[in-house]
């Protein structure tokens, strides 16, 4: 025998869910605040219950460079042990990403001068052939880098310039303030130490070709990235 639900009784029931909906609601309203603040403390009072002690270690320092990367963060991972059993704690973990360190002095980018621009009273520009397309980090948040002039690195460095890259953009800084010999146009220019965050950041910007990647090796070099070409710059263009 079949029921009959009539739309009466269909709607009592949508009802009653709403008022059981909502009433759940008020309560996690409420109490979700509480229950995160209860979590909150008892953070906080671990960390006062720890920190304290903690504060009685001496740091760990990586006295004796230069050593090993493997023993230098053996050296750090003994410290924490140490420092974890005398105050109790289980061994957390802990995650290191070394890239940076071990990349970045590993690579150094060459640029091609261009024109030597000099504003008596003011500034002094060496353009390159490269610019905030290649390294855009000087432009976003002024990271500092060692210039060089490649060409002639042992002449005495007496011109203080701007080297500024081609993008005609009041941004395109690569370094302010660099002192080099003067540069002469052909000559090459080393901006050291871009061995992680260079590449990788580089853009098309301006329609610009990005440049090739080389690596060295003890018994010469080879390609790694090939120099982008203006085929693959208007490759996917309808």
């Amino acid at each position: 025998m079949k029921s009959k639900v009539g739309l009466k009784s269909i709607l009592i029931l949508v009802a009653i869910c709403l008022v059981i909906s909502a009433a759940l609601a008020v309560v996690n309203h409420f109490t979700a605040p509480v229950i995160a603040a209860a979590a909150a403390e008892r953070e906080d009072q671990s960390r006062r219950d720890v920190l304290p002690q903690a504060e009685q270690f001496e740091p760990c320092t990586l006295e004796g460079l230069p050593e090993s990367i493997p023993a230098a963060i053996g050296r750090v991972a003994a410290h924490m042990k140490e420092v974890c059993r005398k105050l109790g704690m289980d061994m957390p973990y802990v995650h290191m990403e070394p890239g940076r360190s071990i990349v970045a002095d590993a690579g150094l980018t060459l640029y091609t001068v261009g024109t030597v621009k000099k504003i008596t009273g003011y500034k002094n520009y060496v353009s390159i052939d490269g610019g905030m397309t290649d390294n855009p980090r000087y432009a976003l948040y002024g990271s500092k880098y060692t210039v060089l002039l490649a060409s002639r690195p042992m002449d005495e460095a007496n011109l203080l310039c701007d080297v500024v890259g081609r993008c005609c953009e009041s941004g395109d800084i690569i370094q302010p303030d660099v002192y080099l010999p003067e540069p002469k146009r052909g000559e090459v220019v080393a901006v050291c130490t871009t061995g992680a965050y260079n590449y990788s950041m580089a853009s098309n910007y301006n329609r610009l070709p990005r440049p090739a990647v080389v690596m060295l090796t003890e018994g010469g070099y080879y390609l790694a990235v090939r120099r982008e070409s203006l085929e693959d710059i208007i490759r996917n263009d309808l």
